[in-house]
């Protein structure tokens, strides 16, 4: 996502990750909630649990990122591993 600057936009949290991720997803490539969880093979309330939890599965990560088009999840963890 980008900002009225033109720059790209960093999350500050694991949860504002997690949310531009499922913005990209549905601005980029017009996934909601319910196709991203039906692509992801699960259902409903466990998909839930990870987004609001900030708890997916590290094997779902990547899927999750290639499925939104964004990888501000990934991105932040990995800066977070290296502090």
């Amino acid at each position: 996502m980008r900002n009225n600057g033109g720059k790209t936009r960093r999350p500050t949290s694991l949860v504002e990750a997690f949310d531009l991720d499922e913005a990209n997803a549905l601005k980029a490539h017009r996934r909601p909630r319910k196709q991203m969880e039906e692509l992801m093979g699960t259902n409903r309330s466990t998909y839930a649990r990870w987004v609001s939890d900030c708890e997916m599965p590290a094997g779902r990560l990547l899927q999750f990122s290639v499925l939104c088009g964004s990888a501000n999840v990934i991105e932040y963890r990995l800066l977070l591993a290296e502090s």
